[in-house]
Parts: C-alpha cells; structure tokens; sequence
C-alpha cells in the first residue's frame, strides 16, 4: 500500500472532487422534478456553497501532489491529446461555472435562470468525473489501462451526489412535502450510481488478478488492497441502501448525514485500493 499512500492527496482529489460534482446533479434533478416555495429555494441557495466547498477541498488537496505547481501552466499545452490536460481544463470549468452559480445564489441572483444554470453545472459535473477516471487511461499502465476507471468515477459522483445533495436540502429545511417528488429520481439515480460503481469496480478488480509484468503479479497486489476495496465498497452500497430507504420513508437529516459519510470514506478507501493497483506493462514501479 506504499503506492497508495504516496498518492493520498490524489485519493482525496478523486473522492471529493466527483462527489461534490455530483451534489450538482443531484440539485438540477431536484430543480427540476420538484417543486419550492420562495423561502425554500433561497435557503437551498445557501447551503449550494456545500457541495462547491466539498469539490474545492478536493481541487486544493490535488495541489499537494505537484511538485512545482508552477509547472500546472504547461498542463494547457497538452490540451486535446493528453487525458491529463483534459481532465484539469474540463474540471476548471466545471469549477468556474459552479462559482458563477454559488455567487449568485448566495446573492440571491438566480432567478428564473436557476434551473437552466443547473442543468450545466450538471451537466459539467458528469462530465468532469468520467474525465477524471480517463486520466488515468494510460497505455503503459496495464492495471488502469480500461473504461472500467472512468465507469467507477460516474458511479462515485452519482451514488456520493445523492447522499450529499440531499444533506443540501436537509440543512436548508425541506420538508416532507417538498422532498416526496424528488424520492424516485433521487432513488433511481443513487441505485444507478451503486450499480455503476459495483460494475466498475468488480471488474475492475477481476481485470488486475489476471495481470501481470516481469516483477509483479495483479493477483498479488490485489491481496494487499483488499481490505480497502472491499470495506469501501461495502460502505458504497450501504449508503446507497441508507439513501434509498430514507428516500421510501421520509428523508432526514441523520440519514443524509450518515449516507454522505459512507459514500465519501467508502470512496477513499477504493480510491486507495485503485492506486496500490498500479501494474505497468514493463518493469518499472512508481
């Protein structure tokens, strides 16, 4: 796990970053399926600074791994061909969009705009986090090499979007009868988010166990991340279940709380596990 560890600030990027994006969806579907008095939607306007300030700490954290940031300027020239480029430039949109749409709500600017402004902000965020897993898409690294990282990253910021959009709505005061009609989308897309995780990551998993270089064997590396993987997997679907059984009975804010909790640690810990799987197609180790 020494790989992993020397990539925690990544591992706390790509749970964070994903999630808060995904907050984003959660709120769009929310505008658009539900249905807020005046009062309630300044009050969700408020607490929109949550889900940014989530995706912020991820961004920051991601500093900490460059060894010179002033070499990030470069990341621009790589624009189109590199994963990498496309993954910053598209996540500093994104950004830049949500802060556009936290500034004005928190000066109470939104108006009739709010849910087409939303709806992008949406929109980027899904975008974002399939971008962050094709970063890591690379030809020499035959363990990340495949589809199945971007499909786990859309599966985080689905199944984590969800739990923390509807903390959102929880701490700005929703009540019952304003959150009864978003309780089937918010199902429908918490149990899309866990699906498409469980697939991501499962085969992810069995993928590296049948892999191997000169030096190192997938199944072996597989040993040594297990707990990771398998209790941050477990955390994943519990908070899924935690999101859907609160979505059936009456959302809450404890059962918000818990199912964010969930969703963000089990997310680190097989973000840790993705990067202790790292297996290069030669020799040579991280």
């Amino acid at each position: 796990m020494e790989t992993a560890l020397a990539e925690l600030p990544l591992a706390v990027f790509t749970t964070l970053a994903p999630v808060g994006a995904g907050a984003f969806i959660a709120l769009a579907i929310a505008f658009a399926a539900g249905k807020f008095s005046d009062e309630q939607l300044k009050a969700i306007d408020k607490m929109t600074l949550v889900p940014f300030v989530v995706a912020a700490i991820g961004f920051i954290a991601s500093m900490a791994h460059a060894a010179n940031p002033a070499h990030a300027f470069g990341i621009f020239t790589g624009l189109g061909s590199s994963p990498l480029s496309n993954e910053v430039c598209i996540g500093m949109v994104f950004m830049l969009v949500a802060l556009v749409y936290v500034i004005l709500a928190l000066a109470g600017k939104l108006g009739g705009a709010r849910k087409g402004l939303a709806i992008v902000v949406a929109v980027l965020g899904a975008v974002f986090a399939l971008f962050v897993g094709a970063a890591y898409m690379i030809p020499t690294v035959q363990s990340w090499d495949s589809v199945l990282v971007p499909l786990q990253m859309l599966g985080f910021a689905l199944a984590g979007g969800v739990a923390l959009g509807a903390l959102v709505l929880m701490l700005a005061k929703v009540g019952d009868e304003a959150f009864a009609p978003l309780s089937k989308p918010f199902t429908y897309v918490a149990i899309a988010g866990g699906v498409l995780a469980l697939v991501g990551i499962i085969g992810f998993a069995a993928m590296v166990s049948g892999q191997a270089n000169a030096v190192q064997a997938g199944s072996a590396l597989l040993g040594v991340a297990a707990p990771c993987l398998v209790i941050g997997t477990i955390l994943i679907v519990v908070s899924v279940v935690e999101v859907v059984l609160a979505c059936r009975k009456g959302m809450a804010s404890a059962a918000a709380i818990r199912a964010t909790v969930e969703a963000i640690v089990g997310v680190f810990l097989v973000r840790l596990a993705f990067y202790a799987l790292y297996l290069s197609v030669g020799v040579t180790m991280m």
